[in-house]
């Protein structure tokens, strides 16, 4: 009779899922420089997006730096708001503003298809126009508004923590 041979376990029972190792990594960007940096790259070219337009004249079809402009920054804002549902997971939907963003998000989207599908030149009315540039500006404002709020609190945290390290927090005797 052969001997039993026990099979070892592939991975050990602390090891942890694909779906947490997804969620520490969005966490980590989340609570990085680099997501600041994401946010002010985003309103930096959503800025410029509505500086272009307004450039543009009556009648005339926007240059195509904007349309180009216009899909980094929406894939940029869709991508940041599916890392941040990532990283918190059912925590998302308890932040008012995380619903904010993802209205925010559809938004952005609504806008862009409402550029490419509108069209330009002389078949458009200044109504359209007006419309598209009401949109641009309305999104704008929102995304920085939401802007001032991530750097308030990503200060305070860069305040907290500081105050942690240099101990001005800690219990004296």
């Amino acid at each position: 009779m052969a001997p039993l041979t026990r099979r070892r376990p592939l991975r050990s029972q602390y090891a942890l899922t694909r779906q947490e190792i997804a969620q520490n990594i969005a966490n980590r960007f989340v609570h990085s420089q680099a997501y600041i940096f994401l946010y002010l790259l985003m309103a930096g070219l959503s800025v410029t997006t509505v500086v272009l337009s307004l450039r543009t004249k009556s009648g005339q079809c926007p240059m195509l730096a904007f349309y180009i402009l216009e899909i980094i920054v929406n894939v940029a804002m869709i991508g940041e708001v599916c890392i941040r549902l990532v990283a918190f997971g059912r925590r998302f939907w308890q932040s008012p503003f995380n619903t904010i963003d993802l209205i925010l998000t559809m938004f952005c989207a609504l806008t862009l298809l409402v550029l490419a599908l509108s069209g330009c030149g002389s078949t458009t009315s200044r109504e359209e126009e007006l419309l598209d540039t009401l949109l641009l500006v309305a999104r704008n404002v929102l995304q920085c508004g939401r802007l001032a709020a991530v750097m308030r609190k990503y200060v305070h945290t860069v305040l907290d923590l500081r105050d942690v390290a240099l101990g001005a927090g800690a219990c004296t005797a």
